[in-house]
């Protein structure tokens, strides 16, 4: 590992001044952010987004689902080391998540590549900023989009003909931006992903840095209740197909699977419901749910797998509504790679930052990309746990020793192939 002392330095004023120029698009008067894939909110961060970039002197890519690469290509014909995170937000989300990662990529880039135009010996890796298409998944489901049709995981004309809640595919809605790209993404040696953590375990032990060790595995249904439309004045209580008592029953039932675990063991949440006809004196003939089970426990995860169908079995018999699974993902709880979480570790320590070992809950590209490359995701803390909400923060202090460390590790790893280092 180098020493941090010879890493150049990132320019910390341009990551912040960046930062705010990009939290404008999609803000939200109480300071967050609706940025959703493929509105014209996120068209106009991204337009921004490769204004500085090429002003910067990079090379920008867009590849068929809308992945932005900003590239530093020091070597030619070598591998990239990818950086970077999101732009999209959750409705009314927070304005770190994500936009953070994919900032700091951006500043790191950029001070790098003037540290090599101005005599600094040129790394044997090639640098990309990257941002990714769709992570969070609140407009098109699944989420992760971008990074899983990057490394094959999604098929391209699956992910593209992904439909919003008004039927418009993800295609058409990236068509409609000037993001849907042509371009080939740059060869991958590695990816570092930096995050504010969506989680209290930093705040709580007052550390600077977290370095991820493991994600955790998720099993992910979408879910349809079928029932029968009819008036709720005139037709007979034993006699309705209520679509929503039947869903309903999923969502208590969901909350009473996780009360049955430690709570580092499960989390279950059901975060979205259509209701259809969702009229105030109509019986519901078809309920929609997105139903997540998360567990570091792959053993869990199946047999919780069994238990939900069970559940649903159960529900058909007491409501005569018929439960489609309309579509399921798994994802595997990893472990992240252990030389790239240890030299993390060592560079914010000799930085001077306080750190601390982690899982994430939450899912990450990053998580996507370790089915190709070794990868490191660094967070930074966030003030009481706030995630996924306007009141997600993170200070502008918190916010730089984040960039610095992602400064040095990156530095280190373009002298330092991931893939021949990989334990």
């Amino acid at each position: 590992m180098s020493s941090t002392s010879e890493t150049p330095r990132v320019d910390t004023a341009r990551f912040h001044a960046m930062f705010d120029a990009l939290s404008q698009y999609g803000a939200t008067a109480r300071g967050g952010l609706h940025r959703l894939t493929g509105s014209p909110e996120d068209g106009q961060v991204r337009d921004r987004f490769c204004a500085m970039l090429r002003l910067a002197g990079m090379e920008v890519r867009v590849d068929p689902v809308g992945n932005i690469f900003g590239l530093c290509e020091w070597t030619p014909g070598a591998d990239f080391l990818l950086v970077g995170s999101h732009l999209d937000s959750q409705p009314n989300g927070g304005r770190f998540d994500g936009a953070y990662g994919v900032v700091a990529g951006a500043a790191v880039c950029m001070s790098l590549k003037e540290a090599v135009d101005a005599g600094e010996s040129a790394p044997p890796l090639n640098l990309a900023v990257v941002n990714w298409t769709n992570e969070e998944g609140a407009r098109f489901r699944p989420s992760l989009t971008g990074s899983s049709v990057f490394t094959g995981k999604l098929a391209l004309a699956d992910a593209l003909a992904l439909v919003d809640d008004a039927g418009i595919s993800l295609g058409e809605a990236l068509e409609a931006i000037g993001y849907r790209g042509r371009d080939q993404g740059p060869t991958p040696a590695g990816c570092v992903e930096l995050h504010n953590e969506i989680g209290r375990v930093l705040e709580d032990a007052d550390a600077d840095i977290g370095v991820v060790t493991r994600n955790w595995g998720a099993n992910k249904y979408e879910l349809v209740f079928h029932g029968e439309q009819a008036h709720t004045g005139p037709t007979p209580m034993a006699e309705r197909k209520d679509a929503l008592v039947a869903a309903s029953m999923m969502i208590v039932e969901a909350r009473r699977l996780a009360d049955g675990y430690a709570d580092d063991q499960l989390r279950t949440s059901v975060g979205r419901a259509v209701i259809e006809p969702n009229s105030a004196n109509v019986v519901p003939s078809r309920v929609t749910l997105s139903l997540e089970i998360r567990s570091p426990d792959r053993a869990i995860l199946d047999s919780l797998d069994d238990a939900v169908r069970e559940i649903w079995a159960q529900i058909q018999r007491d409501t005569q509504c018929a439960v489609e699974v309309a579509a399921e993902s798994r994802r595997e709880a990893l472990p992240f790679w252990p030389a790239g979480a240890d030299r993390a570790e060592a560079i914010a320590t000799d930085l001077g930052y306080t750190t601390r070992r982690l899982d994430t809950v939450a899912g990450h590209d990053v998580v996507a990309m370790m089915a190709m490359v070794p990868g490191v995701l660094l967070n930074v803390p966030s003030y009481h746990g706030i995630g996924h909400n306007e009141d997600e923060y993170t200070s502008p202090e918190q916010l730089t020793r984040g960039v610095e460390v992602l400064n040095a590790l990156v530095w280190d790893l373009l002298h330092n192939d991931p893939r021949g280092a990989r334990e």
